[in-house]
């Protein structure tokens, strides 16, 4: 089953979702679609925060594969790229933590955020 998010940020993320409660399928797509919302706000966040445009497109192409593995509902493989995400992320803080301390912080933290919701997802 698919939201339709198309990933356009979060604001986008949750209007397909506030529509998609509103024509009273809540129940069938409320983890799927937090977790795309979340995946969403994660793309935004590195496209925005990342100066270094070869570094942001391989973790963008990661959370493009995770979601890709949500709207597919393969839950394990989204779990394991956001994984490699998190790897990617830990290894750029470790080459530069001046500029990437609070930054992986806060990607880590969305992260996170975005497993939970992916774990939430009923098979």
């Amino acid at each position: 089953m698919r939201c339709g998010i198309v990933i356009l940020g979060v604001a986008a993320a949750l209007a397909v979702v506030a529509g998609t409660a509103a024509r009273g399928n809540a129940s069938v797509c409320n983890a799927q679609c937090a977790a795309l919302a979340d995946l969403a706000d994660l793309r935004a966040t590195v496209q925005q925060q990342v100066p270094d445009q070869g570094i942001a497109n391989s973790l963008i192409a990661k959370v493009d594969a995770a979601t890709s593995s949500v709207e597919a509902s393969r839950q394990t493989p989204a779990l394991n790229q956001l994984g490699a995400f998190d790897n990617q992320v830990a290894a750029e803080a470790q080459s530069d933590p001046g500029f990437w301390e609070v930054l992986s912080d806060i990607l880590k933290l969305k992260s996170d955020t975005a497993k939970a919701q992916i774990q939430n997802i009923k098979a």
